[in-house]
């Protein structure tokens, strides 16, 4: 064969167990693909985005109350004539934030995938008034987080930025919580 030709071995499993520990034959996938059980992909985080919808309404219904009614408390709310980014990664939690949003009166800009590239310097512009909806949900690459963040945190920012992230327990969010910060 390809390796030499072995023949007149005394102790076929002694060669077996010394070769198998000490040799490593590369093979291509093409080759053997016939041999590997078949592969199956589940999508898995829509269905997380999804069951976070609730929490995350409910957590944004509580910032918009306190930007709508912050001056009529004993201590006025820090976030009073703010704006605001939220950045999301799944379509369902997208449409969800911006209907809501949109229901509760909010002005919003919302620039995704799918927005036109021809519309999103207007909208960007436009940023200025109102409230921006991104597209960039927690994940695995923190440079993305970064930049996120940065698109907030820039030069001509006179305020300070907070960033919170909205995190499900005993989600997928725990592990990549976890490579993130690492």
């Amino acid at each position: 064969g390809v390796f030499g030709v072995y023949q007149g071995a005394s102790n076929h499993e002694e060669l077996h167990n010394l070769m198998k520990a000490t040799v490593m034959i590369c093979r291509l996938k093409k080759d053997v693909l016939s041999q590997l059980p078949v592969k199956r992909r589940q999508q898995i985080y829509t269905d997380s985005a999804e069951a976070k919808i609730p929490a995350v309404l409910e957590y944004l219904g509580t910032v918009i109350e306190k930007v709508k009614f912050g001056s009529q408390v004993s201590h006025p709310s820090p976030l009073i004539g703010c704006k605001f980014l939220i950045f999301a990664h799944h379509q369902p939690m997208l449409d969800a934030i911006h209907e809501f949003l949109r229901k509760k009166k909010v002005g919003c800009i919302r620039i995704d995938g799918g927005t036109p590239a021809a519309s999103r310097q207007q909208l960007v512009t436009d940023f200025q008034e109102k409230v921006y909806q991104g597209s960039c949900e927690l994940c695995w690459t923190p440079g993305d987080l970064i930049q996120a963040e940065d698109r907030a945190h820039r030069i001509g920012q006179v305020s300070s930025v907070n960033i919170y992230y909205l995190l499900a327990n005993d989600t997928v969010d725990d592990i990549i919580w976890d490579v993130v910060q690492f």
